[in-house]
């Protein structure tokens, strides 16, 4: 009897963790990410982003015949991060999640 609780409890539990939502932590936003309070908080940002359109690109990582593809291939940081200033200066109130969905959007179209 105890084993079948037991089992109950965790089957419940893990439809718990299954209905959360994702959470992104640490994204900056453009009013951070335009005046980042110390060079430590700008390497933050700056990693941040480069991590989130590394996952972006992994989560979209095959077309549909299955082959492999890079959006960002040929891009070096500098221009991602120039693209995010630029964002950033024409959308204030904006996120760099935006930002970076716009990026990943744009890159797309090419």
């Amino acid at each position: 009897m105890k084993t079948k609780i037991t089992a109950l409890l965790l089957c419940f539990l893990c439809q718990i963790a299954y209905a959360q939502s994702p959470d992104v932590r640490g994204a900056p936003d453009c009013s951070r990410w335009l005046q980042p309070e110390n060079a430590t908080r700008e390497l933050m940002n700056k990693s941040w982003l480069v991590g989130y359109l590394s996952g972006l690109n992994m989560g979209f990582a095959l077309d549909l015949r299955r082959k492999p593809f890079n959006y960002f291939e040929g891009v070096i940081p500098g221009q991602i991060y120039l693209w995010m200033d630029n964002y950033c200066r024409a959308n204030p109130l904006a996120s760099v999640i935006a930002g970076s969905g716009a990026l990943y959007e744009e890159m797309a179209k090419k």
